[in-house]
C-alpha cells in the first residue's frame, strides 16, 4: 500500500509548497501516514488506478475545462482547489467560473475589478456573500485569491433566484432562450432511471422531507443549472476552471454533458473532491470515483457537520 500512496501524497505536498511554502516534518508525518487508506491519493477513474503528479498535471496541461468538484462547506476542498489553480500548467489567461456567483451579481463584481483591487478585500461585501446563503466567506477566499493571483477573471455561472422560480412554473425557456436551449438540447429527455436517481439524490440531500411531487421538478431546475453553466463556461471563449458542487461536475448529466454538446472539440477534465468514509476503503465504493462521474477523485477528509438534518424542516415550499 505504501508504493500506492507515494505518487499522490508527492502531488499533494507539492501543491501545498506551490501555495504555501513546503511544509515542515511534522506535517509531512501526517500526510504520509494517513489514518484512511485513501486519504490523500488521486485516483484516475478512466484507468483504474492511483495516478501521481506527472500524469495529473499533463492531463490539465492539455485540458480546455477543468471542473473542481466540492462539497460546499469543506475547508480542505477549498484549500486543495486553490492550490490546484496555482499549479495549473495553463499558460496565458483564462477565466475561473464560480456556481456560487450569480446574473445579479455580476455588474458589482465587473465593478470591483475595473477598481483594480490588491488581493480579495472588498470581494465579499461587493458580491453581499452573505445574502446568497452560501459556507462562510472564509472558506471560498483562498480560491478567489487563487484565481486573481494568476490574473484569471472570476465569471459569474448562475442565473438568480427569480430564475430558479421561473423555471419550476415555466420549465428551460425561463433560464434559456429558445436558440440556446437547441445547441444544448437540453430538452432532451434524460432516461427513466437518470431522472429517477436524480430524484433519489434530491430527496436524499432534503433529509427525505422534501414533498414527492416536487422532485420532478427540482431535477428539471438542476438541469437547467448544469446547462446554464455550460453556455455560460463556452460563450467566454476561454479555457476555464470551474468552482462547482459535484453532482454539477458529473459527467453522465452535469455541466461536461453540456460543454460537449456545446465544443464536442474541447477537452473537458471533472476532479471530484471525494470526502473519505470510516467503512468505504477503496475507490470501487465511492460513486464519485467511477468513470461516469469524475475523471479524477482525490481523497480528502470528511467535514464534521453534526446532524444534516436538524435544520431541515418539512413543508410544501421549495427553497429557490
Amino acid at each position: 500500500m505504501t508504493a500506492l500512496l507515494r505518487p499522490a501524497t508527492l502531488w499533494l505536498l507539492l501543491l501545498s509548497c506551490l501555495v504555501a511554502g513546503c511544509v515542515d516534518p511534522q506535517q509531512r508525518s501526517a500526510v504520509e501516514a494517513p489514518a484512511h487508506p485513501l486519504l490523500n491519493q488521486v485516483w484516475s477513474t478512466g484507468a483504474q488506478r492511483f495516478i501521481g503528479i506527472d500524469e495529473l498535471q499533463q492531463a490539465l496541461a492539455e485540458a480546455d475545462f477543468v471542473l473542481l468538484g466540492e462539497n460546499h462547506d469543506n475547508p480542505s476542498h477549498h484549500q486543495l482547489q486553490a492550490r490546484i489553480i496555482a499549479s495549473l500548467p495553463w499558460q496565458g489567461t483564462a477565466v475561473a467560473g464560480f456556481e456560487q456567483i450569480n446574473s445579479d451579481q455580476a455588474a458589482a463584481l465587473e465593478a470591483w475589478l475595473q477598481a483594480a483591487p490588491e488581493g480579495t478585500s472588498g470581494l465579499a461585501a461587493a458580491l453581499d456573500w452573505e445574502q446568497w446563503g452560501w459556507p462562510d466567506w472564509a472558506l471560498y477566499q483562498p480560491v478567489f485569491a487563487a484565481v486573481l493571483a494568476r490574473g484569471w477573471r472570476p465569471l459569474d455561472l448562475m442565473f438568480p433566484a427569480a430564475t430558479v422560480r421561473a423555471v419550476l412554473s415555466g420549465g428551460l425557456e425561463a433560464a434559456l432562450g429558445a436558440d440556446v436551449i437547441e445547441q444544448l438540447q437540453a430538452d432532451t429527455p434524460f432516461s427513466r432511471e437518470q431522472r429517477l436517481e436524480m430524484q433519489a439524490l434530491m430527496a436524499d440531500s432534503h433529509c427525505g422531507r422534501m414533498p414527492p411531487e416536487h422532485l420532478a421538478a427540482m431535477v428539471d431546475v438542476q438541469i437547467a443549472r448544469d446547462a446554464y453553466m455550460a453556455w455560460r463556461l463556452a460563450s467566454s471563449g476561454r479555457r476555464a476552471v470551474v468552482i462547482t458542487g459535484n453532482g454539477h461536475a458529473r459527467h453522465d448529466w452535469g455541466v461536461p454533458l453540456f460543454l460537449r454538446r456545446l465544443k464536442p472539440e474541447a477537452k473537458v477534465v471533472s476532479i471530484a473532491m471525494t470526502e473519505v468514509a470510516a467503512d468505504r476503503l477503496q475507490p470501487a465504493a465511492y460513486a464519485t470515483a467511477q468513470p461516469a462521474w469524475s475523471d479524477y477523485s482525490i481523497f480528502t477528509p470528511a467535514h464534521d457537520r453534526g446532524d444534516p438534518c436538524a435544520g431541515i424542516q418539512p413543508g410544501p415550499g421549495l427553497a429557490p
